[in-house]
């Protein structure tokens, strides 16, 4: 993990290059710590602390490294130090967090576990903080059946502590992933289904959704869509507490890129930024031709 700090600035204009500070590096599979910090954004808590995943290492049977951490990174004094807040189990907690965590107002913390072959289906989990550490609370555990399978994403936690995610693949009968709410009631949570996206193959999303200040939600499919590169969607909500599902772009796999992964990011102009894993015009790539992009969608 590396931080940039911008250079000395003359008249306005940079002198330099940017400066970069390794702040952690990690280590092997079986020290416990976790390895492997997948795609997942990092956080930031109003102390400056920050917040991360781990998708392997850790404890547990996955592998042989163990089955992922949550981590948080304190400064003090110019230096940080790293902290392990839960290690995944593939238990009833699930395994193999690739995506991030959110927090809430509380400071509570808020992800999902894609699974592992010994625990498949993934969950969606909580974290609380205590006096003595953290508690790991499973919101739902993911059957790969009407409540879809593979939530890779991560969760957007909304004001009354409503959560949303996305899931790769399933749900009911023609469904390639679903939108879904996690809502909490008592002691427990309850699961529901939003919209089912439609395709003919698991086109649904690898990256947590983008809430504005209304409530409503963007998100991303990585093969949906008309042309089944990836689409860019928005969930309205409704005053009735149901949503509308809009199709905002269907990307072709050209100039435009194709399989956007990544959190969007969402400007007070109600522009949307994003990155796409293939397409655009550099060269021949994993993904197909060309390297991927960086884009912008204007309402």
């Amino acid at each position: 993990m590396y931080r940039l700090q911008p250079p000395a600035r003359a008249l306005g204009n940079a002198t330099g290059t940017w400066n970069e500070t390794v702040i952690h590096t990690f280590g092997a599979y079986n020290d416990g710590e976790g390895v492997l910090p997948w795609w997942g954004a990092l956080i930031f808590d109003s102390a400056g602390n920050i917040y991360g995943t781990a998708s392997s290492g850790g404890t547990g049977p996955c592998g042989s490294g163990g089955c992922g951490t949550v981590y948080e990174l304190s400064p003090s004094n110019g230096a940080w130090t790293y902290s392990v807040l839960y290690r995944f189990t593939c238990g009833t907690d699930g395994a193999t967090p690739f995506s991030g965590v959110t927090m809430d107002a509380e400071g509570r913390l808020y992800g999902t576990a894609d699974g592992d072959l010994r625990c498949p289906g993934g969950t969606a989990y909580q974290l609380v903080p205590t006096g003595s550490g953290w508690t790991e609370n499973t919101m739902h555990q993911f059957q790969n059946l009407e409540d879809g399978g593979e939530p890779v994403g991560g969760l957007v936690v909304d004001a009354a502590g409503n959560a949303y995610g996305v899931t790769g693949n399933g749900g009911t009968s023609g469904c390639g992933g679903l939108v879904y709410e996690l809502s909490p009631r008592g002691v427990g949570w309850t699961f529901l289904s939003i919209y089912c996206l439609v395709g003919p193959v698991a086109g649904g999303s690898e990256s947590a959704m983008t809430m504005d200040a209304a409530g409503n939600l963007y998100g991303t499919t990585t093969s949906d869509g008309a042309n089944r590169m990836g689409s860019v969607f928005k969930m309205t909500r409704n005053n009735d507490g149901s949503w509308t599902y809009t199709d905002l772009y269907d990307f072709t796999g050209g100039a435009d890129g194709s399989g956007p992964v990544g959190t969007m990011a969402l400007d007070a102009d109600g522009n949307l930024y994003g990155t796409s894993a293939g397409g655009g015009t550099g060269g021949s790539c994993e993904f197909g031709d060309g390297c991927g992009v960086a884009w912008k969608i204007t309402p």
